[in-house]
C-alpha cells in the first residue's frame, strides 16, 4: 500500500537556494519580459518553487526585483564611485529617466512601503547612491550635512523622473532631456558651492 500525499515524507527545504533560485530566475525574466511581463507564477515555475515563496521571502514582487537588483550591488555600486557629485547626478538622472517608473522608483515613491522593501531600499540606495554622492560631496568641500544633501538630490531627481514618466507635471514631461539635466546640475551645483 503506499502511502497517501499527506503521508509521504516532506523534503527538506533549502530556503537559501530557493530564495537564490527566485532571484536567478526573475533576473532572467526581468530582462526577457520586463517588470510588468514577468508574472509571479512565470517566476515561480522557472525557479522550481512555490510562487507564494515570493511573499515570504521578498514580501512581493517588486521586494524581489528590488532584491536582483541588490544581488548586483558590488557592480552596481562601482558605476557611481569616483565620479564627482555632478557626474553622479547627470547620470542617475539619465538611467532614471530613460527607465521611467521602476520598481525602486515606485518602492522609493510609496507612501507605505512593505518593511522588508524598505530595508532593501534603503541598503540598495545607499550603497549605489547616497555614499558616492555624500563622498564626492564632501570631497568638494561641502562636508557638511553630505548625506543630506545627498539625499534631497536623490529625491528631487527621483521626483523629477517620476512626474517626468506619468506625465504629472506636462511642460516637464515634454521638456528635452538634456534640458531638465542641465536645470538639475544647476541645483546640484549650488548645493555643493
Amino acid at each position: 500500500m503506499k502511502p497517501t500525499a499527506s503521508e509521504a515524507p516532506r523534503k527538506p527545504r533549502d530556503s537559501i537556494a530557493t530564495r537564490k533560485a527566485l532571484v536567478e530566475a526573475a533576473r532572467a525574466l526581468f530582462d526577457e519580459k520586463g517588470f510588468s511581463g514577468a508574472t509571479v507564477r512565470a517566476i515561480g515555475e522557472r525557479a522550481g518553487a512555490d510562487p507564494a515563496l515570493i511573499a515570504r521571502y521578498f514580501g512581493n514582487k517588486e521586494g524581489l526585483y528590488i532584491a536582483t537588483l541588490a544581488d548586483e550591488s558590488d557592480e552596481a555600486g562601482a558605476r557611481y564611485a569616483g565620479l564627482d557629485p555632478d557626474q553622479v547626478v547627470s547620470r542617475l538622472f539619465e538611467r532614471w529617466d530613460e527607465r521611467g517608473r521602476t520598481p525602486v522608483a515606485r518602492a522609493m515613491a510609496s507612501a507605505e512601503p512593505d518593511d522588508q522593501v524598505l530595508e532593501q531600499i534603503h541598503s540598495l540606495v545607499g550603497f549605489r547612491l547616497r555614499e558616492p554622492l555624500a563622498e564626492g560631496l564632501a570631497e568638494a568641500g561641502t562636508a557638511e550635512a553630505a548625506e543630506l544633501k545627498s539625499e534631497i538630490l536623490i529625491g528631487a531627481i527621483l521626483g523629477i523622473c517620476l512626474t517626468r514618466a506619468n506625465g504629472a507635471l506636462p511642460v516637464l514631461a515634454e521638456a528635452d532631456r538634456e534640458q531638465v539635466a542641465e536645470l538639475i546640475r544647476k541645483i546640484a551645483g549650488s548645493m555643493i558651492g
